[in-house]
């Protein structure tokens, strides 16, 4: 699945930013799109698309800059979108679910992040302002549902989840993600804990479901950076079984235990590894072991022992011919060390041109990876200026272990500005967008 989240509409264009997400069947002959899904109340400035996840037959589609239903009374207070495969059909995707907040109010962007994992879904709202009363602006909250709640093959609201230590402006709910009774949710703008010692430093929550009582999800941790800084926006998260990785895209470099200094490399970005193994703590080295000032790395997929992170402001590799050309990188778990984990591939694309921003969104299943470049214009001879385009990647593509580019991917209705793929499937958003 690739979200664009400014397609403007279909035929005729006729809801500018309206949004939409591409299905993709790759199989490993022939990649062919399969379907366009838009919402059923699709309106202007929606953003349907801006984040999108799947599990098996069912996808979810966030529009976070959906006003509230037909009358349109709750300004960008966002809306999440469910497709059932089969539904309306054989192998087409029906859409038989519209979520909102039971507490839906103006500006929440509810549907900034989305994840599913099995019967339940996480909806991010990072501009929630923190529950009865809005006692923290800007707080952020995470919202649970569940299958066959309130019928058969209904999505029920089950939970509001809010960061025990939750505090203005810290916008928990940025991003999410679930894996089966684990989930994180990242807080990227979170000042440091008590005292707030580093605005906007970041923080990651981790929940488990029955914490907090029968089928309840309560938080058991509070993850932060082991090196944490002011402004480093620690909160991009992904998880894969007993491992989830956090990014902090602007962080400032990394701890060097050879000569006991941090590396002050500005936004250059590190994404930090936490194993529930070892209690949910982090890995004593940050990755990346190297990097530029302004790669913004940070944007993470991950799949078993193989981790995707985009540096989509990365400048295209020796000499930085093109400036945020943008450069993806493929980590590996060492079979020398159960939480070793060494990089093995630096991923750029065939065609790269300045300012594609290769990497701004990730995802990788198994021996695959996919890699947005939202502002990528439009393949040959650059027709539609950021038009976007998607980039696949397959292991042992050009010799053993090795990741070679199979397929390079462009709406079939590509048109300037779709900024396709701006999110891709089971993964989220770097940054914060608001219009």
């Amino acid at each position: 699945m690739i979200g664009a989240p400014d397609e403007d509409g279909g035929v005729g264009d006729p809801i500018q930013n309206s949004g939409a997400v591409y299905l993709i069947i790759d199989n490993y002959q022939e990649v062919t799109e399969t379907a366009i899904l838009r919402a059923s109340d699709g309106e202007a400035n929606d953003a349907f698309g801006f984040s999108v996840s799947i599990d098996g037959e069912t996808i979810v589609v966030g529009a976070p800059f959906e006003d509230g239903g037909a009358a349109n009374l709750l300004l960008n207070a966002g809306a999440a979108y469910v497709f059932h495969r089969n539904y309306g059909g054989a192998d087409l995707w029906g859409q038989v679910a519209i979520l909102r907040a039971s507490d839906l109010q103006n500006g929440d962007f509810f549907g900034h992040a989305v994840d599913i994992s099995r019967v339940t879904i996480v909806v991010g709202a990072a501009y929630e302002d923190g529950g009865p009363g809005d006692p923290w602006a800007d707080a952020g909250a995470a919202y649970v549902f569940s299958r066959n709640v309130g019928g058969a093959d209904a999505w029920g609201q089950v939970q509001i989840l809010h960061a025990e230590d939750a505090q203005s402006a810290d916008v928990f709910g940025s991003s999410v993600a679930i894996s089966g009774d684990t989930m994180v949710v990242g807080a990227p703008s979170e000042d440091g804990g008590p005292g707030d010692p580093w605005v906007n430093a970041g923080t990651a929550y981790v929940f488990s479901q029955n914490a907090s009582g029968a089928d309840a999800w309560g938080q058991v941790r509070t993850l932060r950076a082991a090196d944490a800084e002011a402004n480093d926006a620690f909160g991009v998260v992904a998880i894969s079984e007993n491992t989830l990785v956090v990014g902090a895209k602007d962080a400032d470099g990394i701890f060097e235990p050879s000569s006991n200094v941090i590396s002050t490399n500005l936004g250059a970005g590190a994404a930090y590894i936490f194993t529930l193994q070892a209690g949910w703590e982090p890995e004593p080295v940050p990755l990346p072991p190297s990097s530029q000032v302004g790669d913004l790395f940070g944007s993470v997929a991950l799949s078993g022992n193989t981790l995707v992170v985009g540096a989509p402001d990365e400048d295209g590799g020796d000499g930085d011919p093109l400036p945020a050309s943008g450069t993806a990188y493929v980590f590996y778990r060492s079979s020398t060390g159960a939480n070793s984990w060494e990089q093995i591939a630096e991923l750029r694309a065939s065609d790269a041109q300045a300012g594609d921003y290769f990497g701004w969104a990730v995802a990788v299943y198994s021996d695959t990876v996919v890699i947005g470049a939202p502002d990528e214009d439009g393949g040959t001879g650059d027709p539609a200026v950021d038009a976007g385009a998607a980039y696949i990647f397959q292991r042992n593509q050009g010799g053993l272990d090795m990741w070679g580019e199979v397929t390079i991917l462009h709406a079939l209705d590509a048109e300037a500005g779709d900024h396709f793929p701006l999110q891709l499937w089971g993964d989220v958003i770097p940054p914060l967008i608001v219009r």
